[in-house]
């Protein structure tokens, strides 16, 4: 019998440190295992380990990320890697993806036409496409006729993506992530297991294994400890430029000046810096009006594990991690100044749990009460539905499965 093959394609650093455990075990279990190398086309510069086969994919790097090209400009590129994806469908038995976009769709379309298998180990949370209603614009909106057209685009883009989710048009369409014609996806927990449910492929099998990179996350704790810098405020971004989301990305530009502002009237003799922490697909161009100014530093390519320890205090809008510091004990604050929060209130916020700030007043109280002491104290570890509690076995189960669809 001939030694199946699986070609695993990431995107970003995140989707390989979740693959990269789960290939060492299918490797150990005599699977060849390849990665595919696309930091010519997402120039993100992920760093491959050197002891895994890199399958070189297209010789042309863009000049600019993928996602960040014009609409017609992806469709044309797409276009133009159809038979070299086709050739190295070819060559495998199994395929696993990070997220499936319109790339990815490719892959998905030709690997699923010889009936090999396609799954997942979808990073991050995820909400439910539609997260507002018409009722919520006649109530809330400011600007009704844009939200209205934000909402039909939405349901719109939905519809396209159920309808052409097993075609040969997939890969050209715009989609909602987790429409494609897989056969199963591994999410963080269950929260984002029940969204995806309502609306994915009829035939796609959604589990609730946890994500191998916070693994970590599980582990044991002190009572509290002294961050490495005192003095400071870390914001975590949500890379909404990347998603196309211009107003979304101002509200945040907005509630960054707020904590500075904030800041400057708490403490206007002493030295608090705010650290930006940009999402790994961010561009730091983004912001760059914050650059060179004092009291505000620009921090990339930090795990969060890290972030946890380097900083008094944590704030954020709608980022992963504020749900990731609910497993690790430590609170991540949502900022809900400037954005508009009736748009996202059926989502994971909704949480009683998670620390919410409606007014300036709010935050400053905050940060005021939280910079009283130098230690960040751990709160007690509290199971949620955001992250699994099979997280800690999340590798095996998740390689198990691959093995699964590669033997029916």
């Amino acid at each position: 019998m001939s030694v199946k093959k699986i070609l695993f394609i990431p995107q970003n650093r995140e989707h390989l440190l979740n693959m990269n455990p789960v290939m060492s075990k299918l490797v150990a279990d005599g699977i060849i295992c390849d990665y595919l190398d696309t930091n010519n086309i997402f120039l993100q510069g992920l760093d491959y380990p050197k002891e895994v086969k890199t399958l070189s994919f297209s010789d042309k790097k863009l000049s600019k990320s993928f996602y960040n090209i014009s609409s017609l400009e992806k469709i044309r590129f797409v276009y133009s890697l159809k038979n070299t994806i086709h050739d190295i469908t070819k060559k495998y038995d199994s395929f696993v993806f990070g997220n499936d976009g319109a790339i990815q769709r490719q892959f998905i379309y030709f690997a699923k036409k010889q009936n090999k298998p396609c799954s997942m180990i979808l990073d991050g949370l995820i909400n439910e496409p539609e997260m507002f209603n018409f009722l919520d614009v006649i109530k809330y909106s400011k600007n009704k006729f844009a939200d209205i057209k934000e909402l039909l685009a939405k349901k719109l883009v939905l519809y396209i993506s159920k309808a052409f989710s097993s075609t040969k048009f997939s890969p050209y369409l715009p989609s909602i992530i987790a429409c494609s014609n897989l056969n199963e996806i591994y999410t963080i927990g269950e929260f984002s297991q029940n969204a995806i449910k309502k609306y994915t492929h009829k035939r796609t099998a959604v589990l609730n294994t946890g994500l191998p990179r916070m693994i970590a996350y599980f582990t044991s704790k002190p009572k509290s400890f002294v961050p490495k810098h005192p003095k400071s405020v870390c914001f975590i971004t949500s890379a909404y430029k990347w998603h196309g989301l211009l107003s979304y990305h101002q509200y945040q530009i907005n509630d960054i000046l707020l904590v500075r502002k904030c800041l400057d009237a708490l403490f206007p003799n002493d030295d608090y810096t705010l650290y930006i922490k940009l999402h790994p697909r961010e561009n730091p161009k983004d912001y760059v009006q914050f650059s060179n100014v004092k009291g505000m530093e620009l921090v990339a390519n930090e795990p969060f594990m890290n972030t946890i320890t380097n900083y008094k205090v944590l704030l954020s809008n709608l980022s992963t991690c504020i749900v990731e510091g609910i497993n690790l004990g430590v609170n991540v604050g949502s900022i809900m100044v400037n954005f508009p929060y009736w748009k996202v209130k059926n989502g994971f916020l909704k949480d009683d749990s998670i620390i919410k700030y409606f007014s300036e007043e709010e935050l400053k109280w905050s940060l005021k009460r939280q910079f009283e002491f130098p230690e960040v104290f751990y709160n007690d570890a509290s199971s949620s539905v955001y992250m699994s509690k099979n997280t800690p076995l999340s590798v095996d189960r998740i390689s198990e499965n691959i093995q699964s669809l590669l033997n029916n």
